[in-house]
């Protein structure tokens, strides 16, 4: 058995180095024209060899210089256009959630503030929600917004079109350069390109993604960094905090008026940190029975404003005066802006509402760490009862909490602490 296996895969082999051509649907037109001529009276012989032919077609390797629509595996990379080598055109991947998403966006604001210029392009590739790329990075400069996973993208080379191609994982990591065209056109970026490359030599271990997301944190919280200066590596860019634009391109009075509602006369309520997230257990969320007892809590102290509650999939509906379910991008951000208060996990949702300048949130932390994900407007609770953050300590971290008393930091902060908090800041 272990001989013919040998024998086909030198027959396969051989067939891939002997058989080629550029392009499939060219080379089938030909066969068909082929053997129609010479089998066009006989049906049969037309259909067995053509049979034969499609056979082996599948051996081949077609090296196709019309990639309109490439596809690999399930990803789809949809009209992708070449950068116009007129311009200094640099390709960045974006890797994360909503709240990584934030990060990023942020980061790519300070690099173009810094290195932007009408002679460059920046094309944005992510594996994600388009409307919340969309919505988010809407800066100058950015082309082409990509949804491609980054295996995909290395298996087409499509990074090595670039003058310059990042990856924001961990910290940003230079995948490619054209070195000759960064130092005719861009000389001043390659102080950057020697300081990321410089820091990624001396942190080899830490841009392992997604394994080493825990540790690289913690990493940045010594080297005196918050969340969202991360990216920002040895201060190149000078991020002190969230200030890249937002717009939000919806008539947002007219909205909230048909949900009832209008600035500052409501607050909000999210059972979970951040909408991409849909996995039923999670750790960083709080227990769904205290928003439970939170709401009659929160009810005689609004002065007549009304609680809504953000719900994503199978999020549970509480007795509160509007519940939406899975709004979108515009309208959710429409919502966090105008809202007098949000009561919520830390997660994407919160560092959204900051963009936006939307005022106080109530965050309540589990796992993760308030002096890294915190902003000093907002309420920050977390309880003692452990004593580190255990964020990303193990892969399964947000489902299977390691302490005995499972998901016991959550526990530890109920309502009536929260609405301690909340009279103690009126």
């Amino acid at each position: 058995m272990n001989l013919f296996r040998k024998i086909g895969k030198k027959v396969k082999r051989f067939i891939r180095r002997h058989i080629k051509r550029d392009d499939y649907w060219t080379d089938l037109k030909e066969a068909i024209d082929y053997y129609n001529y010479k089998h066009g009276n006989s049906q049969r012989a037309f259909s067995f060899k053509l049979i034969c032919w499609i056979f082996l077609s599948m051996l081949r390797q077609y090296d196709s210089n019309r990639k309109k629509d490439l596809i690999i595996g399930k990803n789809i990379i949809c009209n992708y256009k070449n950068p116009d080598s007129t311009f200094f055109n640099i390709g960045v991947y974006l890797i994360g959630d909503l709240k990584e998403y934030i990060m990023e966006a942020n980061y790519i604001n300070a690099f173009l503030k810094k290195y932007g210029s009408d002679s460059m392009k920046l094309d944005l590739f992510f594996h994600g929600e388009t409307e919340l790329i969309d919505v988010l990075y809407r800066f100058d400069y950015v082309g082409q917004k990509l949804n491609a996973s980054l295996k995909d993208i290395e298996k087409l080379k499509i990074d090595h079109k670039y003058d310059l191609y990042i990856v924001l994982d961990n910290y940003p990591r230079i995948k490619y350069k054209n070195l000759k065209k960064i130092n005719e056109l861009r000389p001043e970026l390659l102080d950057y390109i020697l300081v990321s490359e410089k820091y990624e030599m001396k942190n080899k271990r830490m841009m392992r993604y997604p394994q080493m997301i825990g540790q690289a944190n913690i990493l940045s919280e010594l080297e005196g960094k918050t969340f969202i200066q991360k990216l920002d590596i040895d201060q190149h860019l000078n991020i002190t905090s969230l200030d890249f634009p937002v717009s939000i391109q919806l008539d947002e009075e007219q909205y909230l008026s048909c949900n009832g509602l209008k600035e500052d006369n409501y607050i909000i309520i999210a059972t979970k940190s951040d909408f991409s997230n849909r996995k039923k257990v999670n750790n960083t969320d709080w227990i769904t029975r205290y928003f439970e007892k939170l709401v009659p809590l929160l009810k005689g102290r609004l002065n007549d404003k009304k609680i809504v509650q953000l719900r994503f999939n199978e999020d549970k509906e509480l007795d509160v005066d509007l519940s939406l379910l899975n709004v979108g991008v515009e309208q959710l951000m429409s919502l966090l802006k105008n809202a007098s208060l949000m009561i919520c996990s830390e997660g994407g949702l919160v560092h959204l509402r900051q963009v936006l300048q939307g005022g106080k949130s109530v965050v309540i932390f589990g796992p993760n760490s308030p002096s890294y994900y915190g902003y000093k407007g907002n309420i920050n609770l977390r309880s003692d009862i452990c004593q580190y953050p255990c964020e990303e300590i193990t892969d399964k971290w947000k489902g299977r909490c390691m302490n005995a008393s499972k998901k016991a930091c959550m526990w530890a902060l109920t309502p009536e602490m929260v609405i301690k908090e909340l009279d103690v800041y009126e």
